[in-house]
């Protein structure tokens, strides 16, 4: 990895531009000069009520509600007969008593706020949970789906993060009982894809495995609007805690997160499916490495990249590393966003907007002037940067240093063209929640501290939260913070009225990927799946034939798994003829295919001799392709095709789970075959496999005999490949 980063770094020094190779960064961006704000025009009156007039209006509206439903109850109850009346008052007495216990499904209490601005939610005030809503790029605690805002609280009585649903007519939280982490000091980053809820949770320790990244993946139920765990899940995806961790989806599927650690930026990602990762990495760029302790990074998804944003106080810049679909893990390009004297702080929230011409991503950051020994009340303290679709960065002020405005947040309204950025002040321990508003035509914010829309008596408020979505007329705008002191959620609910604004017709898409593919491979994309076995079903039945000889084994496990299910464990010892395998007929050879599978080697035999882990063989049972470790003193995986060997560039301990994959394509000029090997995720291994016959056979394990070797495989999938 370090030869490949030394090679992208000196790529990336030669650039000309700040984002693709041909454009260079600036060096540094002057403090004032470049950072300047001119007076923004108001916005015409009617667009949409400000934060607390829609507050004033949505808790009349709840009030009202609430009289209504009263009156006509109490007008069916004065009708009924006085026996019945009378067993009426009962349940109400009864009701009265033991409804203030119940809690479970029911909306939490909002308080009336005595500060007037926002409303008061429950209380989190719970052991070892401190800013609920915080973490800075992890400010992703909220969702929306199916007509209604959601979000990940802690709920004191169930002592853990839970999935709650936000009642719009009421202004009140409803838990629905799904539990997200029960770990009370974790804080948790969130995505809703459309069709599953992604969380990943973790402390701040990087030497404690309590504090270890987890992946969540809930499934919605629109029937009984209420979420739950995916089997598999929860899923363990770094050895230990970090200061932040961010997720986001790719246009592939695949789900990337990024944290740092060891003064680096690491980044992983899912694989064939999301219970199968690579194994964290740090991104291979110069400027990825010797940060400060309290650098951060941030990650986010757009138009076929995947985009990387992290902090360096010791550069004063904010670097944003992109990285195409599909391309090698090593393949990055890097600019600064921005970079000067006091520029950067570890304050960052990313946005995207798909082929519109205002803006790529949009990532609005704190920088540092605030604590310059010159620092200006003039000076810039939040910037909205905008990557714009020619690959330049561009540069907004907020707020000043006068203002003291942190922990940004950055919603962007798509009905109405609007850029929302939210804030606590003053700076840095919390106060007020504000916010500031610009067209995203026209990205020039007013001065001053901006418009209040979140208030507490404790002045203690900070951390604002909301979703990665963007959001529009139909959604509405919630925001959601944590008052340090009093120990309480409070949020704010906006409606986007207003007639939608017209935007500019869509900008052509990017160059390079396509947006709507992924290749696992290199050069064409998975297709439908042609066999899968994860094991649960804790036997071999799906397989065509299971075979051992003597002293040997091939049986289903539980809990032998790379993630704690079962997995299949196949094994021959010393005795003579012992052998273990299993195999799996495709039901048509197939020219172009990719093997995926999670695999561990837990013992192995003499020097000199190998442990297979799979193989691909023709219709006539010919051995076409094996993929297999070398013993003891060489360890690397080798590709073997007849009597041709070749080593890849990987490596494999014992005891070591590793994600194997192998693909076979044709070349898209001669047909001749290739072969493409990776371990998690990276490409280790690439060799033309001339006369290659289709596949008709796919085995794990080892059908020669006499060859000691102990494995556990688990999720195989056999898919095939389609064209690029």
């Amino acid at each position: 990895m370090a030869r490949l980063g030394a090679q992208v770094g000196a790529r990336a020094q030669t650039m000309s531009g700040t984002r693709r190779i041909g454009r260079a960064r600036p060096t540094s961006v002057p403090v004032p000069g470049v950072l300047a704000r001119a007076p923004r025009p108001r916005r015409p009156n009617g667009r949409f009520e400000s934060g607390a007039s829609a507050h004033r209006r949505a808790e009349a509206d709840s009030r009202r509600l609430r009289r209504d439903r009263l009156r006509a109850v109490w007008a069916r109850i004065r009708v009924l007969p006085p026996p019945v009346l009378a067993g009426v008052a009962f349940a109400i007495l009864i009701a009265a008593v033991t409804l203030p216990s119940i809690s479970f499904g029911r909306p939490a209490p909002t308080d009336a706020n005595p500060a007037g601005v926002g409303f008061v939610d429950f209380s989190f005030a719970a052991n070892g949970v401190k800013a609920p809503t915080g973490r800075k790029p992890e400010a992703a605690k909220l969702w929306f789906n199916d007509g209604s805002w959601w979000g990940e609280l802690f709920r004191p009585a169930r002592d853990a993060y839970t999935v709650n649903r936000f009642d719009v007519a009421t202004q009140q939280w409803i838990d629905t009982g799904a539990i997200i982490d029960d770990r009370n000091g974790s804080r948790a980053d969130l995505v809703w894809d459309g069709t599953y809820l992604y969380a990943i949770s973790g402390g701040t320790d990087p030497t404690s495995d309590k504090d270890a990244a987890v992946l969540d993946r809930l499934s919605y139920d629109p029937g009984l609007q209420s979420y739950s765990m995916d089997r598999g899940f929860p899923i363990r995806i770094t050895p230990g805690g970090a200061e932040t961790f961010v997720m986001d989806r790719a246009d592939d599927g695949r789900l990337w997160v990024t944290y740092t650690q060891q003064q680096r930026v690491f980044v992983t990602h899912s694989l064939g499916t999301d219970r199968d990762w690579t194994q964290p990495f740090p991104i291979p760029l110069p400027q990825a490495i010797n940060l400060t302790s309290d650098d951060i990074s941030a990650v986010t998804a757009y138009e076929g990249h995947i985009g990387v944003m992290w902090s360096d106080q010791t550069d004063g810049a904010m670097y944003f590393a992109e990285h195409a679909n599909g391309s090698p893990d090593d393949a990055w390009s890097v600019s600064a966003a921005i970079q000067g004297p006091a520029l950067a702080d570890d304050h960052m929230n990313l946005k995207t907007l798909r082929r519109d011409p205002a803006g790529l991503v949009f990532a609005v950051v704190k920088t540092s002037r605030n604590d310059a020994p010159n620092a200006k009340p003039d000076d810039p303290l939040i910037v909205l940067l905008v990557l714009n679709r020619e690959g330049v960065w561009e540069q907004h002020v907020v707020g000043t240093v006068g203002d003291e405005p942190t922990r940004p947040l950055l919603m962007i309204d798509t009905d109405h063209r609007e850029a929302h950025v939210f804030y606590s002040a003053p700076c840095c321990s919390g106060g007020t929640i504000y916010t500031k508003t610009a067209s995203l035509d026209d990205l020039q914010f007013d001065p001053g501290v901006g418009t209040p829309v979140i208030k507490s008596t404790s002045n203690r408020l900070n951390n604002p939260t909301s979703t990665k979505q963007n959001v529009n007329a139909q959604t509405g705008l919630l925001i959601l913070a944590s008052d340090d002191r009093n120990d309480r959620y409070m949020h704010s609910f906006e409606t986007l009225e207003g007639p939608p604004v017209i935007g500019p017709s869509p900008a052509p898409p990017l160059p390079g990927p396509s947006s709507t593919s992924g290749p696992v491979g290199v050069g064409g994309s998975p297709g439908p799946v042609l066999f899968e076995d994860t094991f649960e079903s804790g036997g071999l039945s799906r397989w065509t034939s299971v075979k051992t000889g003597p002293g040997s084994t091939a049986t289903v496990q539980a809990a032998a798994g790379r993630y704690g299910q079962d997995a299949v464990h196949l094994a021959a010892g010393s005795n003579d003829g012992a052998f273990a395998d299993a195999r799996f007929v495709l039901p048509t050879a197939q020219a172009d295919l990719t093997v995926d599978l999670d695999v561990k080697i837990h013992l192995e035999g003499p020097v000199g001799a190998n442990v297979p882990l799979l193989r691909l063989f023709d219709s006539a049972g010919k051995r076409l392709v094996t993929v297999y470790r070398q013993n003891q003193s060489d360890t690397r995986l080798w590709i073997g095709q007849g009597s041709d060997h070749a080593p890849t560039q990987a490596r494999l301990g014992l005891d070591t789970w590793a994600h194997l994959a192998l693909e076979v394509r044709r070349g898209a000029t001669d047909g001749t075959p290739v072969l493409s090997v990776r371990l998690d995720g990276r490409l280790v291994a690439q060799v033309p496999a001339p006369g290659m016959r289709p596949t008709s056979i796919i085995q794990i394990g080892n059908d020669s005999t006499n060859q000691p070797f102990d494995i556990y495989v688990d999720d195989v999938r056999v898919s095939r490949l389609t064209a690029p």
